[in-house]
Protein backbone atom coordinates (compact mmCIF):
# COMPACT_ATOMS: atom_id res chain seq x y z
CA UNK A 1 0.00 0.00 0.00
CA UNK A 2 1.28 3.49 -0.79
CA UNK A 3 2.10 5.49 2.35
CA UNK A 4 3.34 8.69 0.76
CA UNK A 5 5.20 9.69 -2.39
CA UNK A 6 7.92 7.14 -3.15
CA UNK A 7 7.12 5.01 -0.10
CA UNK A 8 5.15 1.78 -0.07
CA UNK A 9 4.56 -0.55 2.84
CA UNK A 10 3.58 -4.22 2.95
CA UNK A 11 2.47 -4.58 6.55
CA UNK A 12 2.17 -7.91 8.25
CA UNK A 13 -0.91 -9.33 9.87
CA UNK A 14 -1.53 -12.21 12.21
CA UNK A 15 -1.83 -14.39 9.12
CA UNK A 16 1.94 -14.11 8.71
CA UNK A 17 2.37 -16.32 11.77
CA UNK A 18 0.57 -19.06 9.78
CA UNK A 19 2.97 -18.52 6.88
CA UNK A 20 5.87 -19.94 8.83
CA UNK A 21 3.89 -23.11 9.47
CA UNK A 22 3.04 -23.37 5.77
CA UNK A 23 6.67 -22.86 4.76
CA UNK A 24 7.78 -25.92 6.69
CA UNK A 25 6.19 -28.24 4.12
CA UNK A 26 7.33 -26.40 0.99
CA UNK A 27 10.14 -27.41 -1.34
CA UNK A 28 12.97 -24.84 -1.30
CA UNK A 29 11.17 -23.13 1.57
CA UNK A 30 14.14 -20.87 2.33
CA UNK A 31 13.82 -19.21 -1.09
CA UNK A 32 10.09 -18.38 -1.22
CA UNK A 33 10.51 -14.66 -0.43
CA UNK A 34 13.51 -14.29 -2.75
CA UNK A 35 11.53 -15.78 -5.64
CA UNK A 36 8.45 -13.65 -4.87
CA UNK A 37 10.54 -10.46 -4.80
CA UNK A 38 12.24 -11.44 -8.05
CA UNK A 39 8.84 -11.83 -9.70
CA UNK A 40 7.73 -8.46 -8.30
CA UNK A 41 10.86 -6.72 -9.57
CA UNK A 42 10.27 -8.12 -13.07
CA UNK A 43 6.77 -6.58 -13.15
CA UNK A 44 6.97 -3.36 -15.24
CA UNK A 45 4.25 -1.73 -13.11
CA UNK A 46 6.53 -1.71 -10.08
CA UNK A 47 9.90 -0.11 -9.50
CA UNK A 48 11.64 -0.02 -6.16
CA UNK A 49 15.06 1.44 -5.47
CA UNK A 50 15.21 -0.20 -2.04
CA UNK A 51 13.31 -2.95 -0.32
CA UNK A 52 13.62 -3.11 3.44
CA UNK A 53 12.55 -6.32 5.13
CA UNK A 54 11.94 -6.16 8.85
CA UNK A 55 11.87 -9.51 10.57
CA UNK A 56 12.02 -10.94 14.05
CA UNK A 57 15.40 -11.72 15.59
CA UNK A 58 14.76 -15.43 15.40
CA UNK A 59 16.21 -18.33 13.52
CA UNK A 60 12.82 -19.17 12.02
CA UNK A 61 11.94 -19.63 8.36
CA UNK A 62 10.67 -16.07 7.96
CA UNK A 63 14.03 -14.68 9.02
CA UNK A 64 15.94 -17.18 6.91
CA UNK A 65 13.75 -16.22 3.93
CA UNK A 66 14.52 -12.54 4.50
CA UNK A 67 18.26 -13.22 4.71
CA UNK A 68 18.10 -15.41 1.60
CA UNK A 69 16.46 -12.57 -0.34
CA UNK A 70 18.66 -9.76 0.98
CA UNK A 71 21.85 -8.22 -0.35
CA UNK A 72 22.80 -6.63 2.95
CA UNK A 73 21.60 -6.85 6.52
CA UNK A 74 21.45 -4.19 9.19
CA UNK A 75 21.41 -5.64 12.69
CA UNK A 76 19.53 -3.59 15.28
CA UNK A 77 20.86 -4.21 18.78
CA UNK A 78 19.49 -2.77 21.99
CA UNK A 79 22.19 -1.32 24.20
CA UNK A 80 21.63 -4.00 26.83
CA UNK A 81 23.51 -7.12 27.90
CA UNK A 82 20.81 -9.64 26.88
CA UNK A 83 20.64 -8.14 23.40
CA UNK A 84 24.36 -8.75 22.96
CA UNK A 85 23.75 -12.46 23.49
CA UNK A 86 20.99 -12.42 20.86
CA UNK A 87 23.26 -10.56 18.47
CA UNK A 88 25.64 -13.50 18.39
CA UNK A 89 22.79 -15.87 17.52
CA UNK A 90 21.73 -13.56 14.69
CA UNK A 91 25.32 -13.43 13.42
CA UNK A 92 25.46 -17.25 13.50
CA UNK A 93 22.25 -17.46 11.47
CA UNK A 94 23.62 -14.95 8.96
CA UNK A 95 26.81 -16.97 8.67
CA UNK A 96 24.85 -20.15 7.98
CA UNK A 97 22.73 -18.42 5.32
CA UNK A 98 25.91 -17.00 3.75
CA UNK A 99 27.56 -20.39 3.55
CA UNK A 100 24.55 -22.43 2.40
CA UNK A 101 22.04 -20.20 0.61
CA UNK A 102 23.12 -16.60 -0.12
CA UNK A 103 26.87 -16.25 -0.60
CA UNK A 104 26.45 -12.56 -1.54
CA UNK A 105 24.79 -11.55 1.76
CA UNK A 106 26.80 -8.94 3.65
CA UNK A 107 26.43 -7.48 7.11
CA UNK A 108 26.19 -3.74 6.54
CA UNK A 109 26.34 -2.70 10.17
CA UNK A 110 24.70 -2.32 13.56
CA UNK A 111 22.04 0.13 14.62
CA UNK A 112 22.34 0.50 18.37
CA UNK A 113 18.91 1.25 19.81
CA UNK A 114 17.52 2.34 23.15
CA UNK A 115 20.83 3.84 24.23
CA UNK A 116 20.93 5.70 27.52
CA UNK A 117 23.60 7.28 29.64
CA UNK A 118 23.88 4.29 31.96
CA UNK A 119 26.79 2.02 32.76
CA UNK A 120 25.08 -1.00 31.17
CA UNK A 121 24.23 0.89 27.98
CA UNK A 122 27.76 2.29 27.73
CA UNK A 123 29.31 -1.15 28.27
CA UNK A 124 27.06 -2.73 25.63
CA UNK A 125 27.97 0.02 23.19
CA UNK A 126 31.67 -0.58 23.88
CA UNK A 127 31.29 -4.30 23.11
CA UNK A 128 29.72 -3.40 19.76
CA UNK A 129 32.46 -0.86 19.00
CA UNK A 130 35.05 -3.58 19.60
CA UNK A 131 33.37 -5.83 17.02
CA UNK A 132 34.55 -5.74 13.41
CA UNK A 133 31.13 -4.53 12.21
CA UNK A 134 30.53 -0.80 11.81
CA UNK A 135 27.97 1.05 13.91
CA UNK A 136 25.64 2.92 11.58
CA UNK A 137 23.62 4.81 14.16
CA UNK A 138 23.01 5.34 17.84
CA UNK A 139 19.28 5.68 18.58
CA UNK A 140 18.48 7.03 22.05
CA UNK A 141 15.70 5.55 24.16
CA UNK A 142 12.48 7.51 23.70
CA UNK A 143 8.82 7.03 24.55
CA UNK A 144 8.06 8.88 21.30
CA UNK A 145 9.13 5.81 19.31
CA UNK A 146 6.36 3.71 20.87
CA UNK A 147 3.88 6.59 20.62
CA UNK A 148 4.58 7.00 16.92
CA UNK A 149 4.08 3.29 16.34
CA UNK A 150 0.68 3.38 18.06
CA UNK A 151 -0.28 6.37 15.89
CA UNK A 152 1.04 4.59 12.77
CA UNK A 153 3.38 7.38 11.76
CA UNK A 154 7.13 7.68 11.73
CA UNK A 155 8.86 8.92 14.84
CA UNK A 156 10.29 11.77 12.79
CA UNK A 157 6.87 12.79 11.43
CA UNK A 158 5.40 12.71 14.92
CA UNK A 159 8.00 15.03 16.43
CA UNK A 160 10.79 16.38 14.24
CA UNK A 161 12.69 17.60 17.32
CA UNK A 162 12.76 14.23 19.10
CA UNK A 163 16.29 12.85 19.35
CA UNK A 164 15.26 9.29 18.40
CA UNK A 165 13.26 10.53 15.41
CA UNK A 166 16.17 12.66 14.24
CA UNK A 167 18.56 9.72 14.65
CA UNK A 168 16.30 7.45 12.57
CA UNK A 169 15.95 10.18 9.93
CA UNK A 170 19.75 10.59 9.74
CA UNK A 171 20.14 6.81 9.49
CA UNK A 172 17.69 6.66 6.59
CA UNK A 173 19.54 9.44 4.76
CA UNK A 174 22.86 7.70 5.38
CA UNK A 175 21.58 4.37 4.05
CA UNK A 176 20.17 5.98 0.90
CA UNK A 177 23.42 7.84 0.24
CA UNK A 178 25.71 4.88 0.85
CA UNK A 179 23.80 2.01 -0.71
Amino acid sequence: MPIKENLWLAPTTLELSDAELSLVQMTLRELVLRDALKTLMEDPDFHFDYILIDCPPSRGLLTVNALSAADEVVIPVQAEYQALLGRQLVKNTISQVQSQINKNLKIYGYVVTMTQHTLQSNEAYQVLEDDSIQILADIPRSVKVADASVNQISTYDMDKTNAAGLAYFKLAKKLVQEV
